[in-house]
Parts: structure tokens; sequence; C-alpha cells
């Protein structure tokens, strides 16, 4: 084979294995955002539903129209479990709403956040700040 022969017989490989990968990376990009939008849908329900103490991940799963394995596969992919986004996302609002003036109450905040029981909520918010959650409330009249 002479190199013209070798040139000519290699720009439409070339062109096959560019056009592959350029397929791939779309496939790969569409995968990724779907999943992206996946995972905000199923956070923005799970934000909605906070103070619901009874929630339960089966629901968002259902809500959002996927199985329940595929929203821990979401969570898992986006390194924490659904659980640990739920307990996360409840001790942000409860840490703002005792900072914000708001608060009557820890109970009420913790209530007003999902948690039914009090020591699980003071622990994790310890766990979670630091600090206990009266301390915070009590910060705001220093």
């Amino acid at each position: 084979m002479t190199d013209e022969e070798f040139v000519q017989a290699a720009h439409p490989l070339a062109d096959l294995v560019l056009l592959a990968f350029g397929g791939q990376a779309d496939v790969m990009t569409s995968t990724t955002s779907v999943r992206t939008s996946n995972l905000a849908r199923a956070k923005r329900l799970i934000r909605q539903h906070l103070a619901d103490p009874d929630l339960r991940l089966e629901d968002i799963a259902h809500a959002c129209g996927f199985s329940l394995s595929y929203l821990h596969k979401l969570f898992r992919d986006d390194g924490r479990t659904a659980r640990e986004y739920v307990n996360e996302e409840r001790l942000q609002k409860a840490h703002l709403l005792l900072r914000s003036g708001r608060a009557i109450s820890v109970t009420s905040v913790a209530l007003e956040c999902g948690f039914s029981n009090m020591s699980h909520f003071s622990t994790a918010f310890r766990a979670a700040f630091g600090i206990s959650p009266r301390d915070v409330l009590g910060q705001r009249w220093s």
C-alpha cells in the first residue's frame, strides 16, 4: 500500500472514530443533564416537605416518577445519601430560623423542620453546628 492509498483509507476511518467519540460525548452530556434535572427535582420536593416528620423517600421517588433505588443512586452519585440530604436540609432550615428572630422556641423550630423528637433534634443540631439550638436562639438576644 502506498502512502497516498494509506492516507485515503485513513481519512474515512478517522472521521468515523471522531464521529463515534463526538456522539459518545453527546450521550454522556444528555445523561448527565437528565440525572442533574432529576436530582434537582427530588431536592426541590424534599425541601417543600421538610416540615413533614413522616416524609418518606418512597413518596418523593413516586412523586418524581422514578424508583426508590434510582433516587438513592442519584444522591449516592451526588456524594451523600438521600436521608443525609433530608437531615442536612432540616438542620440548615432550623439554624436559619433560630438565627432569624422569627423563632419563638427551640421546640417550635424543631417541629417546623420536621423533627418530632427533641432529643434527636438537639443532638443532631449540636453535631452539625457545634452549638446547641438553645444557644443559637439565645445568641439573638446578646
